[in-house]
């Protein structure tokens, strides 16, 4: 059997979510301040957070890292969180953006 040249072939999942995300201190510091509002139930009850850029510059990544923290945060401090993502190249029109939405709520 031969070696393969990567040490974790799960990082090439379209699923995958780093442990550690580089290079995104300042969108990250911004989405932890906008989330943290809900987990420590001071001020809104709901976020809806649009992430823009071009293409492999790791909006997808960031959404579900975040996500990802933001679950676990909560469940710490027994915050009920749902947390949805859209990947907006599934949903180019509006209706099937509003039969995936509103079968959510």
């Amino acid at each position: 059997m031969k070696d393969s040249i990567f040490k974790d072939k799960s990082i090439l999942n379209l699923s995958y979510v780093p442990n550690v995300l580089y290079g995104r201190g300042k969108a990250l510091n911004r989405l932890r301040q906008l989330y943290q509002t809900i987990i420590n139930k001071k001020q809104f009850n709901s976020i809806n957070c649009l992430i823009l850029g071009k293409s492999g510059m790791g909006k997808t990544t960031l959404a579900r890292y975040v996500g990802k923290k933001v679950r676990h945060l909560a469940n710490e401090k027994d915050v009920d969180v749902i947390d949805v993502y859209f990947n907006c190249i599934n949903f180019r029109s509006i209706d099937k953006f509003e039969l995936l939405f509103f079968h959510l709520i």
